[in-house]
């Protein structure tokens, strides 16, 4: 296994970057209802442990997944999916300590009649919601696209993903990655080693703990 080697200096801009599905809202709730009320599919959310794929867990097929969740983006199910007791708590500590984020999230399906600006207006409805003014940008990239090119238009700075691909990719562009531990952290191998936590607490600890140094 490959030594995790943090940044030795970030950005004196106070941004976080952040994903957003399982990291700052609760997915996988919002989507399950969707699926058993308006497409009739019969899935609990236990059911999400067996993949992180939908078509996989209902013997589907790719395009399926998209033309699904092309439909649930543009829902009032995605603008209204659920924060994160703990993403609540410490996102408010740390922009009362004059932080800020930037959400860089996968919410595209790369379908011509997914609107893509309603998508955008939904998602920054739902985060405004329940986290406020706090947010100074957020970037939608289709579910297959690489977050790369967006990570590096920021300098080095804190990145949380719950996709170990994705905070690979954020180390790579010389961000200090944290994992979220979630269902899709489980389906990854942590190749490098980079730093896992169970919630924001975990990391409102870290920002502060490297702010002191």
């Amino acid at each position: 296994m490959t030594a995790f080697r943090a940044p030795k200096s970030l950005t004196r801009e106070k941004i976080i970057l952040t994903d957003v599905d399982g990291v700052l809202l609760d997915f996988h709730s919002s989507a399950t209802e969707f699926l058993r009320n308006e497409k009739k599919i019969d899935i609990t959310y236990a059911d999400w442990d067996k993949s992180y794929w939908l078509y996989e867990i209902i013997n589907g097929t790719p395009e399926q997944d998209k033309e699904i969740f092309s439909e649930f983006s543009q829902s009032e199910y995605f603008r209204n999916l659920s924060a994160r007791e703990c993403a609540l708590k410490s996102l408010k500590t740390l922009a009362a300590d004059g932080w800020r984020f930037v959400a860089v999230t996968a919410a595209g399906q790369g379908l011509k009649h997914q609107n893509m600006n309603k998508v955008l207006q939904y998602r920054m409805d739902n985060l405004e919601k329940h986290f406020g003014n706090i947010f100074e940008d957020i970037h939608i990239t289709n579910v297959y696209d690489c977050k790369s090119p967006i990570l590096k238009r920021y300098d080095p700075t804190w990145w949380v993903e719950d996709s170990v691909t994705n905070a690979i990719i954020g180390h790579e562009t010389g961000h200090r990655s944290v994992i979220m531990h979630t269902r899709h952290y489980q389906a990854e191998k942590n190749t490098i080693n980079l730093p896992v936590v169970k919630g924001w607490d975990e990391i409102e600890v870290m920002v502060n703990d490297f702010t002191a140094e």
